[in-house]
């Protein structure tokens, strides 16, 4: 146990467009305030974890370059300042798609170490400039010197996403032993779209086909198709955090771990490393969660990594989302009530808080119409970059509702 409760949470809307991280910020810390009932004044530090440093009121333009006027430095200082925190120490985390998960772990450390209240904050503008510069900055989650030999190993061109060559190809490792079918893809890219339609801060307002996702354009290569994956979006989430002798208020954090990859394992070792590091931690087996987030870029890792992780057993992955099971409204573990990234939408270095306070909603009975019934345990799995096949940072946080605001 990590003797540390979230006694407060928010997310801004994820489907706006040309909303700067100064405002994002701004939101999400101000309705977590809100909801813990704590005073700008009172916190003691927050932690800030952003990939980009885009901060525009205003798309500046696609021949613009939007790295080189970016806030490229203490971006936690500048985006806050007006919120009214009193002598707050603010800490910047940069660690990709993992900067929320990574930005938690280090916010629970702070509150363990005897500093209370603690704000962990992630936040993303993604949607400026030329796709083309959001692209090639993109690929800098990936060690510059691997580049060339991963593309090699993949077979693919210069200009393709690494990342979604890697998605692909753990798709097609699926097809090659007979545990999935692309429609199976298909079927878990559908899901998302339909829980998406659940949250009203979603990015993704339109509910697709399996023959729509199927139809789609290819991506680097069969199975994906450009409907199975994730759409960068604009967003923040935001937690409160005290030690939770001090309040009968909300979710207790069970354990949170984060771990950086070295390149010498498989990129699922890895997370299945630190999800069973986090478990054992927390004292419960994964057949424990009631509800679940995972680091779905692309539906297909949605289907890969429930059988990595070991929600289900090889083979029964495909199974259990083609059958409801993982959906809202089946016997669980339900798998992104939110939608995911693939629904929800993936706001780079805020999607890991996303997920975090997607199921402190779902364990305080608030998530309206994709409320999970009877959540008691849940587990969120954030990983950022790659290295060498291996996943570049790890985070996992288990999560345990109160008895006394269990449904």
């Amino acid at each position: 146990m990590t003797g540390v409760a979230v006694i407060g949470s928010a997310m801004t809307d994820l489907s706006g467009k040309n909303v700067s991280a100064t405002a994002l910020s701004q939101n999400a810390i101000m309705q977590a305030l809100s909801d813990a009932q704590v005073d700008a004044n009172q916190v003691k530090a927050v932690v800030v974890g952003n990939m980009l440093g885009f901060d525009f009121d205003s798309d500046p333009g696609l021949d613009t370059d939007p790295y080189v006027l970016s806030q490229g430095t203490v971006r936690g200082p500048v985006w806050l300042k007006d919120l009214g925190f009193k002598d707050a120490t603010v800490i910047n985390v940069e660690a990709a798609c993992a900067g929320g998960s990574t930005a938690l772990f280090v916010a629970i450390k702070l509150v363990q170490a005897g500093l209370y209240p603690v704000i962990a904050l992630g936040v993303e503008q993604t949607r400026v400039g030329n796709s083309r510069f959001r692209a090639g900055w993109l690929e800098n989650c990936v060690p510059r010197r691997d580049v060339k030999s991963i593309q090699e190993r993949l077979v693919i061109r210069p200009t393709d996403s690494l990342f979604m060559a890697f998605n692909a190809q753990w798709g097609q490792e699926l097809l090659d032993k007979g545990l999935a079918s692309k429609e199976d893809f298909a079927i878990a890219a559908a899901k998302a779209r339909k829980h998406a339609q659940l949250d009203p801060r979603a990015k993704e307002k339109t509910l697709l086909s399996v023959q729509d996702i199927l139809n789609s354009k290819v991506v680097i290569r069969e199975p994906l198709t450009i409907e199975m994956c994730a759409r960068f979006c604009d967003g923040a989430a935001a937690v409160v955090l005290t030690q939770d002798k001090f309040s009968s208020k909300g979710p207790l954090i069970r354990s949170c771990e984060n771990i950086a990859g070295n390149g010498l394992v498989d990129y699922h070792v890895r997370i299945k490393q630190v999800l069973d590091l986090a478990l054992a931690n927390a004292s419960v087996d994964i057949s424990d969660i009631n509800v679940a987030e995972v680091h779905d870029a692309t539906s297909i890792e949605e289907v890969y990594s429930t059988e990595a992780l070991g929600f289900f057993q090889p083979g029964q992955g495909a199974w259990a989302i083609r059958s409801g099971i993982t959906s809202v409204g089946g016997r669980g573990p339900v798998i992104n009530a939110s939608g995911g990234l693939v629904g929800r939408g993936h706001p780079l270095g805020a999607t890991g808080l996303c997920q975090v306070v997607e199921l402190v909603e779902q364990l305080r009975g608030i998530a309206g119409a994709r409320q999970v019934e009877n959540s008691r345990l849940a587990v969120a799995v954030n990983s950022g970059g790659i290295i060498n096949g291996d996943a570049g940072v790890c985070g996992v946080t288990v999560l345990e509702a109160r008895s006394s605001i269990l449904r």
